[in-house]
């Protein structure tokens, strides 16, 4: 994975931990249903990131 998807991918995953519902992330990101339910499964507090 770049570098560039793992931050778009990221950046997604704070807006919806911001309470963006799916269709704002769908315009926002231009991801697929497919890709923002995997987001939203592996949508966990990774913690600090060191």
């Amino acid at each position: 994975m770049s570098k560039r998807n793992e931050t778009r991918y990221n950046e997604a995953q704070d807006a919806m931990r911001d309470g963006a519902d799916d269709e704002q992330i769908r315009r926002d990101y231009g991801f697929s249903p497919t890709v923002i339910k995997a987001l939203r499964a592996g949508l966990t507090d990774r913690g600090p990131e060191w």
